[in-house]
């Protein structure tokens, strides 16, 4: 299955380069060909984070309601996850699938020949007879005698009639770079950039990602070494593998940038999520108006002790706020329905009734 799946990828790869007549060209058009494919499972990875982005407010209820209970808390986290719809480990698992089509593109750049033009072992082997080099196993890398192939491939078709029409030249340059060199890190030169730019593109995808979704700072404290885990796992790449791979690399995570903004921006749309910067707002709003409200409390205690009363030193209760006014619009009241004072005249001193 592994082996269809290699395979597989080769033949893209192949109808690629046929169509640009580029092979780092048909390695950018094949990254986003995969994204393409993989965009249904990237944007169910996306609307689960998201969902959990959503409730995090009702995890860090039910964190401060039993801190003191694990097993429960547990438990009415699941309850939580079912209510909600949302499987805490299907965010993770789709973002795990790059790294398999990694492994299959490095045996397609590694084996041209077997993969690209689907030639069998005996039939490599046969090329690089008629080339005059040695090889003696599949598991060797075939770069060398692809591009040695692409130099002298009439030569070649005339000393193999029988497979001339399975032979093929690839030019692995692009932009003057041969992508079937591995960069040396003791050696500067232009290949010794595109493991920088692929670790320099790896960390600014996932610092891009991290503002969109505005995770509290220390949640970023405790993702620095998934932050950094990309970047230098990149690093790794660039310098132990032939340069189309930190292409593929740079190509992957410029793609999946734009592509987890999109979904990032859509969800949050439909879902009714606020964007970091509304959160930031929404949280001053509700800090004003709880100095706000804390203000109008004291103010009323101070009214009060200025009045004899003595309150508790704390805010005054709304029960016991609404009993006071109460009494103060019973005694408005009776002051109202009172009977007026009867006058007295100068002239005589008789009272004279007002009604």
């Amino acid at each position: 299955m592994w082996s269809g799946i290699v395979n597989g990828f080769g033949w893209v790869m192949m109808r690629l380069y046929e169509f640009t007549q580029d092979y780092g060209l048909a390695l950018i058009v094949f990254t986003l060909f995969t994204k393409l494919i993989l965009l249904p499972f990237s944007a169910k990875s996306r609307k689960s984070m998201m969902k959990m982005t959503k409730f995090t407010p009702k995890m860090k209820e039910l964190e401060a309601k039993y801190k003191d209970d694990k097993e429960r808390y547990n438990l009415e986290l699941q309850k939580l996850y079912k209510q909600e719809k949302v499987n805490p480990l299907s965010g993770c698992l789709w973002t795990l699938i790059p790294f398999p089509i990694l492994i299959a593109l490095y045996g397609v750049v590694r084996l041209p020949l077997s993969r690209m033009l689907h030639l069998s072992d005996a039939e490599v082997t046969a090329v690089a007879g008629a080339l005059g080099v040695e090889y003696t196993s599949a598991s060797a890398t075939q770069l060398g005698l692809a591009s040695s192939l692409a130099e002298n491939l009439d030569a070649v078709k005339a000393a193999l009639p029988d497979i001339a029409d399975k032979l093929h030249a690839i030019d692995f340059s692009f932009l003057g770079l041969d992508m079937s060199v591995t960069p040396n890190y003791g050696l500067l030169n232009w290949y010794f950039l595109l493991p920088l730019i692929s670790a320099g593109c790896a960390f600014l995808s996932t610092w891009v990602m991290q503002r969109m979704q505005g995770l509290p700072v220390n949640q970023q404290q405790s993702n620095k070494f998934m932050t950094l885990m990309g970047p230098i796992f990149s690093l790794w790449i660039g310098f132990s593998m032939p340069s189309a791979m930190s292409l593929y690399w740079i190509a992957s995570s410029v793609f999946t940038t734009i592509q987890e903004v999109l979904l990032t921006l859509y969800y949050r749309k439909k879902l009714g999520i606020l964007s970091p910067r509304e959160q930031r707002e929404e949280a001053k709003r509700a800090k004003a108006e709880e100095e706000r409200r804390e203000a109008e409390r004291e103010e009323r205690r101070r009214r009060l002790a200025e009045g004899g009363a003595t309150p508790n030193r704390g805010a005054m209760s709304s029960k016991k706020y609404k009993q006071l006014k109460a009494q103060q619009a019973a005694r408005q009241s009776e002051s109202k329905n009172a009977p007026a004072a009867p006058e007295q005249t100068e002239e005589d001193g008789s009272v004279k009734d007002t009604e």
